[in-house]
C-alpha cells in the first residue's frame, strides 16, 4: 500500500511538472523600417521633444541602428553534440609522460606564463592574434582582459578568447 501511495504521488508530481513547462514562443516578425520610424516619432512626441531635439535624435539613431543590426549577425550559434568522444581525444600516455614534472615555484610563475603565452601566440591563427593584440592594447586590468575573453568566446573567436583570458590571469 505504501509503495502504491509513493508511486501515485510521483506520477502526480511528474504530470504537474510536465504540464507546467512553458511552450516555446513563436517568433514574431520584425517590424519594418517604416514601422520603427513611426514608433520612434510617436515616442518622441509623447516625450514632448522639440523639432530640433527630434531631428538630433533621428540623426543619432540613424547611426546606431545599423550597428545594432550588424551585431546581431555576429553572435555565434554553437552546434549541439551528442558524443563526447568527438570532443575529447583518446588518452595519449606517451605525450602525458613527456610533460615535465618539475614543480613551479611561485617566483617562476610569471616567467612561465609569459613563455607559455609567447608559444601560444606563435602558433595561433593570424586573424586571432591581431584580435588579441587589439584587445590587449585597450585592456588595462585583468578584469578587462577576462571580460574581453568571454566576449570573444561568445562571438566565435575561441582562440582569441583563450589567449586573452590566459594573459589576463597573470596581469
Amino acid at each position: 500500500m505504501k509503495n502504491l501511495t509513493v508511486l501515485t504521488c510521483m506520477f502526480l508530481v511528474t504530470t504537474l511538472v510536465v504540464t507546467a513547462q512553458t511552450k516555446p514562443k513563436s517568433k514574431a516578425r520584425q517590424p519594418s523600417q517604416a514601422e520603427i520610424n513611426k514608433m520612434m516619432e510617436d515616442a518622441m512626441k509623447s516625450e514632448g521633444m522639440s523639432k530640433e531635439e527630434q531631428a538630433e535624435m533621428k540623426k543619432m539613431m540613424g547611426n546606431v541602428m545599423p550597428a545594432i543590426m550588424e551585431q546581431k549577425g555576429t553572435i555565434v550559434n554553437y552546434p549541439t553534440f551528442s558524443n563526447n568522444k568527438e570532443l575529447v581525444p583518446a588518452k595519449d600516455a606517451a605525450r602525458i609522460n613527456a610533460v615535465a614534472k618539475k614543480a613551479i615555484a611561485p617566483s617562476e610563475i610569471g616567467n612561465y606564463a609569459a613563455s607559455l603565452y609567447n608559444k601560444i601566440m606563435a602558433k595561433g591563427k593570424p586573424a586571432e592574434i591581431v584580435l588579441v593584440k587589439q584587445v590587449l592594447a585597450k585592456a588595462s586590468t585583468a578584469n578587462d582582459m577576462n571580460a574581453a575573453a568571454i566576449t570573444a568566446m561568445l562571438q566565435g573567436h575561441a582562440e582569441a578568447g583563450t589567449f586573452t583570458g590566459n594573459k589576463g590571469l597573470f596581469k
